[in-house]
């Protein structure tokens, strides 16, 4: 099972620029994979962790909200490109 760890951070700008938003789509691929079957989670299933940062640490002012998906920075990331990002 692969894991993938999702850090997103809620300082006030990334909450403010839809962190909140990254954080219930993720919750919502989270819920819908530990609804499948056993035999349906086998190939290819992963395991989401997820975390938030009070700031992910480094300067990100102006590129808000950011998100950390298994070492690799988004900025100015969408939950679309944070989904986009864990399932590829």
């Amino acid at each position: 099972m692969k894991k993938i760890k999702v850090d997103v951070c809620v300082c006030t700008g990334c909450v403010l620029s839809g962190a909140m938003d990254i954080i219930n789509s993720v919750e919502q691929i989270t819920n819908l994979k530990s609804t499948q079957s056993v035999d349906a989670r086998k190939d290819g299933a992963m395991d989401i962790e997820i975390n938030t940062k009070n700031p992910i640490p480094f300067f990100h002012t102006g590129s808000l909200p950011c998100v950390c998906v298994d070492g690799e920075i988004l900025k100015r990331t969408t939950p679309v490109q944070v989904l986009s990002r864990i399932i590829e």
